[in-house]
């Protein structure tokens, strides 16, 4: 699917992506199949630092190439994805409501809308397009911590699945509990180690981070129910601060470059992030 987007691209949108490059300190990429499975994830998660150092199409089309060839041979950090039959009726409810009383047992979700695009992420039934959209939604400065957590819960509860188990390892490591060591820097981290672990502890973790470390509107029932396809004019702030990471919000200004964003999206979500944009570009 991702081969066909790309190639699917019309000649304006090809504009968006830079010549390819393998000068200092941008690596260049590698034909050795042996040398992929040889590193395996530390490849591909390289050559996905270059890319976007060098948003180019050959690397995207590499990228691409890679993630289905170590899923073909199983390597450690790619997995194909699960067969709709795998998880029984019993399985997803349970842990819908295991995962429900721990975390949003007390989140109320009378009234709430969500965003088009979530919406038509929780649609498309595929699960990454949901988690890249609930990064999106917590991107934008503009919703309060309330709506974020509702966005969560009524993601959740159209995917029981939507979680994972909580680990820490190269790729997700531990969480910091200090606040004086929050910062934009930290937070952008942690987005990268939830697209590795897409956990509730770490999603939860980043909705603390955000409220202490942005601007962040307060609560308002709007923010919940505005949908994403009205104009939006943020009321000009008062006070200086600090800018949310521009890593795939679904309100970027229209003075942002096009191609950072895509930059941002494939740094923090992967190909898949930086193609679903492509996508909506396409659409618009």
């Amino acid at each position: 699917m991702l081969r066909q987007t790309l190639s699917a691209l019309p000649d304006d949108k090809l504009a968006l992506f830079e010549e390819y490059r393998s000068d200092s300190p941008t690596d260049p990429i590698s034909d050795d199949k042996n040398k992929w499975e040889r590193e395996g994830r530390a490849y591909f998660t390289l050559q996905l630092h270059m890319a976007e150092q060098n948003f180019c199409l050959k690397r995207l089309e590499h990228l691409i190439q890679v993630k289905s060839h170590l899923t073909e041979r199983g390597i450690a950090g790619f997995s194909r994805p699960a067969s709709n039959s795998t998880t029984s009726h019993e399985e997803a409810k349970s842990t819908k409501e295991n995962t429900m009383s721990a975390d949003f047992s007390s989140v109320d979700l009378t009234g709430f809308n969500p965003s088009r695009s979530l919406s038509n992420s929780v649609n498309s039934g595929d699960l990454s397009s949901v988690r890249i959209s609930l990064f999106m939604e917590m991107n934008d400065k503009r919703l309060s911590t309330a709506a974020i957590t509702q966005t969560i819960a009524w993601a959740l509860s159209k995917y029981p699945t939507l979680f994972v188990v909580y680990e820490e390892n190269a790729y997700s490591q531990q969480m910091e509990q200090d606040k004086a060591k929050w910062d934009s820097h930290y937070y952008r981290t942690q987005e990268l180690y939830a697209t590795s672990n897409f956990s509730s502890e770490r999603i939860r973790h980043m909705v603390a981070v955000r409220e202490h470390v942005f601007t962040i509107a307060q609560d308002d029932a709007r923010s919940a129910t505005v949908p994403n396809t009205q104009p939006q004019h943020a009321p000009k702030p008062s006070t200086p601060h600090r800018e949310l990471p521009s890593t795939g919000s679904t309100h970027r200004p229209k003075s942002k470059p096009e191609n950072n964003v895509l930059k941002s999206l494939l740094l923090i979500g992967g190909v898949v992030a930086a193609i679903a944009l492509v996508i909506l570009a396409v659409i618009v």
